[in-house]
């Protein structure tokens, strides 16, 4: 076989790239169910589900393949679990209730993601920068500083003037900690030494979308005009 008729052969696609592949094609089908009307809401949040499924799957592969990153990987294949529980509970909610209440078990399953895939990315930091690394340390901090404010003001002050029962604002107060939470961990992990590859791109990615969505939701669902199957939806499932 010549140089030529190697180079004509088709490259195989990276698991990873797989997914990256099925990722609009997914949305795509969501909003294409969702256009047909009522009667395909289980269909729906099934297609919905399948974006953290698909994380989980992805992360559990890595596992079984870097063994030194595996107690990381594993925490985040946990942390997209909980979020297909949290998305599965948050669909029957909507489907059975008039109202989505604050505290109910789609919340605690949220929630839970967060913690855990910070614990994860915590262990992929440790991995990654061994020591303190002083400068991707002040780095990081003027970082979350930054996305502080930008929750502060979009989300924690409007939530706390909002007032409202105690239990509904702790909750939904939970939202925009986890999220800096995730986002000091994943800019220690991005910002710290060592070579910036694809996964800590995407890793990044995961984590701006995740915000960006959250902080819609919460805007919306604190004016009254959030409603189920949006634009946000597709965000969070790209994330």
């Amino acid at each position: 076989m010549s140089r030529s008729d190697v180079l004509a052969l088709p490259r195989r696609l990276a698991g990873w790239q797989w997914f990256l592949v099925a990722a609009p094609v997914t949305i795509a089908l969501y909003y294409a169910l969702l256009s047909h009307g009522p009667g395909w809401e289980p269909e729906q949040a099934m297609m919905y589900a399948s974006a953290d499924a698909s994380m989980a799957v992805a992360a559990l592969l890595a596992a079984r393949r870097h063994l030194q990153v595996r107690g990381g990987l594993l925490l985040i294949a946990a942390g997209a679990v909980t979020g297909v529980i949290g998305d599965l509970m948050f669909w029957i909610t909507t489907l059975t209730t008039e109202r989505v209440t604050y505290l109910n078990l789609s919340d605690l399953a949220y929630l839970t993601t967060y913690l855990l895939l910070a614990a994860g990315l915590v262990v992929l930091v440790r991995r990654r920068t061994p020591g303190w690394d002083l400068a991707g340390l002040v780095d990081t901090a003027i970082v979350a500083v930054g996305a502080g404010f930008l929750v502060y003001a979009l989300v924690i002050s409007p939530t706390l003037a909002a007032g409202g029962e105690r239990s509904d604002t702790l909750v939904a107060l939970a939202y925009p900690i986890g999220d800096l939470l995730l986002i000091a961990v994943g800019a220690r992990l991005l910002i710290g030494a060592g070579p910036r590859t694809v996964s800590l791109a995407t890793v990044g990615t995961c984590l701006a979308l995740t915000l960006v969505a959250d902080i819609t939701y919460s805007v919306q669902a604190l004016s009254g005009s959030y409603m189920v199957a949006t634009y946000v939806d597709a965000i969070w499932m790209a994330a």
